[in-house]
Parts: structure tokens; C-alpha cells; sequence
């Protein structure tokens, strides 16, 4: 008679784990306490605007990788009235350094084009997928940024609280996302606001295990399944 093993606990959860941790997610969403009237879109400036930001927390065997890189052009075309961006936008991250407050000047990881006409996405994001991943070290320091024309009214962006320091943040953090806002950025060496950002620019990220570790979760896998295996030769077969 043929035995067919079922998985035991220990591989179900090890295969959760190992796929869960595939997930696409986005850094941050607007936050819904933001106040437009206290502080409306902005689009005076000419530059670049975004936030520093910490990758912290990322659990050993794992690495982050950021996967696209994105513009908040309002929720359902709050501000374009079409849905889509309506100007092109140089979306660029920087990094790593020691310091939230260092000087990113010459750390350029990617610069990629957000073109007009993109879509914006149910929270209000139009994205650019990247040709590589991007590996985060965990607890250094990066910029995020994206460019903004003084004139472009449809495109603006929202400083990082509604009201002062102590208004709501433009942006809310992904819940458990391993990613910590530093401070707001108007270029790659000049910065204004602590602990938030512009809301303007945004990314994707994955966390996903090192080789190692999926190789020890393979192992993991094979080793429940020899032991249940050997139970099972080991039972007398009821008569």
C-alpha cells in the first residue's frame, strides 16, 4: 500500500513564510488626516522634493530590494481631473550614508523618467518598474526624491505636515514596512522638517530571503518530511 505524506505544520509554515515575504509593498500612502485646507498642493518651487528615509528593521536572512520608484499625482486624479500624470518627473534614490542629514551628492543608485500620461494607480501613485532591484543595507541611510517645476499646478506636491511641526504628516508609513521617514528633502544636500517628508515621491519594495536562507528553509522542509517519513515506516500496519 502506497503512503502519501501530508505536510507537517513546521512545512506549511516555512512555505508561508518564505512566500509572504514576496509581497510587493508600497513605503508609504497619504495620510487621510492631512489638512489640503491648512496647506494646500504646492507648485513654486523648482527642484527636487522628497524625504530621507532609514531601512531598518529588516530581520537577519532577509535583504530589501526596491522594485519601482513613483509620484503621487492625487487620488482618483484628485488634481490632473484625467487620472494620469500630466508632466514628465525625474524620480531618483540616493544613498547609502550614515546619517539621514549627509550630503547624497554623489551616491546616485538610480534615476529613472516618469513620463506624462502615465496612470495613477487607487492610491493616487503612478509608478516606474526598475530594471534592477536595488539591495537596502539595513540601518544606512537614503534620499528619495523627485523633480518638480514651479508652474506645474496639476503636479504639485504637500509639504511634510499640514500645519507646523505639530500638524498631521502629508504621508502615513505602511504599517510594519521596515522603512523610517528622517526628514523632508528639498535637494540631495539641503533638507527642512524632521521625521516626515514631502509627499511626492514614492517607492516599492520586496523583502525577501537571502540564499542561504532559502536554502535553510529547504532543508528545514526535507528534514521535517524525512523525520515524518520515518515515523510512518516505524508504525505497525493495523490487521
Amino acid at each position: 500500500m502506497k503512503r502519501f505524506l501530508r505536510p507537517t505544520g513546521l512545512g506549511v509554515l516555512l512555505t508561508f513564510a518564505a512566500t509572504s515575504a514576496l509581497a510587493q509593498t508600497d513605503f508609504y500612502t497619504e495620510n487621510p488626516s492631512y489638512s489640503l485646507s491648512l496647506n494646500p498642493p504646492k507648485s513654486g518651487y523648482s527642484g527636487n522634493v522628497g524625504l530621507s528615509f532609514q531601512a531598518t528593521n529588516v530581520l537577519t536572512g532577509q535583504t530589501m530590494y526596491v522594485t519601482a520608484l513613483g509620484f503621487y499625482a492625487g487620488t482618483n486624479g484628485e488634481w490632473t481631473g484625467a487620472g494620469t500624470v500630466d508632466y514628465d518627473h525625474t524620480l531618483s534614490l540616493w544613498g547609502p550614508a550614515g546619517a539621514g542629514n549627509a550630503n547624497f551628492g554623489s551616491l546616485n543608485l538610480a534615476s529613472v523618467t516618469l513620463n506624462a500620461g502615465t496612470a495613477v494607480d487607487a492610491d493616487g501613485f503612478a509608478w516606474v518598474t526598475l530594471n534592477s532591484p536595488i539591495a537596502l543595507a539595513n540601518n544606512s541611510y537614503y534620499s528619495l526624491l523627485t523633480s518638480v517645476t514651479s508652474g506645474q499646478t496639476t503636479d504639485p506636491y504637500l509639504d511634510p505636515y499640514d500645519n507646523g511641526s505639530t500638524g498631521n504628516s502629508a504621508i502615513s508609513v505602511t504599517s510594519g514596512a521596515p522603512l523610517k521617514p528622517y526628514e523632508g528633502a528639498y535637494s540631495t544636500s539641503g533638507y527642512a522638517y524632521s521625521g516626515s517628508g514631502y509627499l511626492g515621491p514614492n517607492l516599492q519594495f520586496q523583502v525577501v530571503p537571502e540564499p542561504a536562507s532559502l536554502a535553510l528553509l529547504a532543508g528545514g522542509l526535507a528534514a521535517a518530511l524525512i523525520s515524518r517519513r520515518r515515523t510512518s515506516h516505524r508504525r505497525p500496519i493495523a490487521r
